[in-house]
């Protein structure tokens, strides 16, 4: 994977195309990349790849140290549902793909 070879925002572009396709490894690199390279928000978006990794413990615990109010309510509803969200993550049945198209369609339309 060529993914050091290409910008901080385009890293953080294939980061969202990942978790789009349910690609959590390419995720996390691609965040890693961006976030090395300071692109805002590249911490948060990845650590929701490193939930979607299956690792939602981590994954809460690192948005309560982001300190982000508007992701508080996120991390206390994934800690309140952990099982759903285990559940959701490790299963191969899921509507991941099609909520991203619905929202991707949706900001077209926008």
């Amino acid at each position: 994977m060529m993914l050091p070879a290409v910008s901080a925002e385009d890293a953080f572009d294939i980061g969202w195309a990942a978790v789009d396709l349910m690609r959590p490894t390419i995720a996390l690199k691609a965040f890693g990349i961006a976030r090395q390279q300071g692109v805002p928000d590249a911490d948060y978006a990845h650590t929701i790849a490193l939930g979607n990794a299956g690792q939602p413990l981590p994954a809460v615990s690192r948005l309560r140290q982001l300190h982000r109010q508007p992701l508080a309510g996120i991390a206390g509803a994934l800690r309140e549902d952990q099982h759903a969200v285990a559940q959701g993550i490790s299963t191969a049945y899921n509507s991941g793909v099609n909520e991203g198209r619905i929202t991707h369609v949706k900001l077209q339309n926008a």
